[in-house]
């Protein structure tokens, strides 16, 4: 799936929901793990309470690490 066919998957849905969004991207880095400037930027904003939630077109491209999506799915737990 093209940047530009994510990134309408991800807008129309935010227009169904009516939400808000602020892209974020990382570009030319990989999602092999959570080291990526960007992805940091975004979970320090939710963290700060700057944004209510991270949305991805699909999980693959926040990360490809199973270990990585379990700390952020506990992460989310913890940070409410």
């Amino acid at each position: 799936m093209s940047i530009e066919a994510q990134r309408e998957a991800i807008q129309a849905e935010a227009g169904r929901r009516g939400w808000t969004v602020e892209w974020i991207e990382d570009g030319g880095f990989s999602a092999k793990n959570l080291r990526r400037p960007a992805i940091q930027r975004a979970l320090t904003q939710l963290k700060k309470g700057e944004a209510n939630m991270l949305v991805v077109s699909k999980l693959d491209r926040l990360s490809r690490s199973l270990f990585d999506f379990c700390g952020l799915v506990e992460r989310s737990r913890r940070e409410g």
